[in-house]
């Protein structure tokens, strides 16, 4: 996955750094950084090959969360790469999706069903977390 990824360069430039539409972005030199240390990797393609969505993630030492470390979609297809992704980290046996948000993308995560999870930190970020299985409050009646 990582060369389909890196043979998408010029696509790629297009959804990571779009900054001049309010969404956040990371420069190409912290991708390539990153494409080394998170080894999930998930790309949403149309039937050209071309890269219309990309995150990559990894999963946190605790066992029961996956992180999601850089995620950037064309305009429109963000939610279907979340479902997948979702979708693929319950299939593993995970209970959390992990994120640390741009301020800019908090209502898009929020709309997909995660929670502010803490403070902004240092870096402007807002931690974020989806639970996989919703918890389930059993309520007994008094007799």
């Amino acid at each position: 996955m990582t060369s389909l990824i890196r043979s998408q360069k010029q696509y790629l430039n297009t959804l990571l750094v779009p900054l001049n539409e309010g969404r956040g972005g990371v420069s190409p030199a912290y991708f390539n950084r990153a494409l080394n240390v998170n080894p999930i990797q998930y790309a949403l393609m149309n039937n050209n090959a071309t890269v219309h969505g990309i995150a990559l993630a990894r999963n946190l030492n605790n066992g029961n969360s996956r992180y999601i470390n850089v995620i950037a979609a064309r305009k429109g297809s963000g939610a279907k790469l979340m479902n997948n992704i979702k979708n693929n980290t319950k299939k593993n046996g995970k209970h959390y999706i992990r994120l640390s948000s741009v301020p800019n993308a908090v209502g898009f995560y929020l709309r997909q069903g995660f929670k502010k999870n803490g403070n902004t930190n240092r870096n402007g970020l807002i931690p974020m977390v989806f639970s996989i299985t919703p918890l389930v409050v059993t309520l007994k009646r008094k007799r």
